[in-house]
């Protein structure tokens, strides 16, 4: 499991290639650190005080299944797995509201992308996003996107984050035998 920053690249330590959905939540707090959370306990956590002055708005596009590419345009790495139920806060979540976070409306949402056939926005805050090649399949609930590892991605719209963030997704990576990072963005 690994977060791409744009910056650097943050591995958790849980295998979660065990044929099972799995709740993975990454919170970015510019204060102090960016956790990874794995079905609602604590992961690992590194200390970011020190990339305090990399700035964290971007005019790319967030990405779900891939990374951006070296040159900036494009894509690469791309995931091979299920991914279902994405969120975007634009706060960093305590561990408290991780807990309870699966099926609830957070005030701090910017957008949940259920996925499956679409990347409609459900949270109300018309942020659409566009399916490249991620094809519907059974999820943890409904519809999910399963990736080939080749080229599947998901494009949505540049965020706006005042200073904290939240990303969090049910994922399956059953498929999954090397590492891969399913979350990419720059900036």
């Amino acid at each position: 499991l690994t977060w791409d920053s744009g910056e650097a690249l943050y591995t958790g330590n849980k295998h979660v290639d065990d044929d099972a959905w799995h709740h993975i939540v990454c919170t970015f707090d510019r204060d102090e650190k960016l956790t990874i959370y794995v079905d609602g306990v604590v992961d690992t956590a590194y200390v970011i005080i020190d990339k305090c002055d990399v700035p964290i708005t971007s005019s790319d596009p967030f990405i779900f299944g891939a990374i951006t590419a070296a040159d900036g345009i494009g894509c690469e790495s791309f995931y091979d797995g299920i991914l279902d139920n994405a969120r975007v806060y634009g706060k960093a979540l305590s561990y408290p509201e991780i807990v309870v976070l699966y099926g609830e409306k957070h005030p701090a949402m910017l957008a949940w992308y259920p996925l499956g056939a679409n990347a409609e926005d459900a949270s109300g805050n018309d942020l659409d996003g566009l399916l490249a090649g991620p094809t519907p399949i059974a999820g943890l609930v409904g519809l999910a996107s399963s990736f080939d590892g080749v080229d599947d991605h998901v494009v949505i719209p540049t965020f706006t984050f005042e200073v904290n963030q939240t990303i969090t997704a049910v994922v399956d990576f059953s498929e999954v035998d090397t590492l891969q990072c399913f979350l990419g963005g720059a900036g």
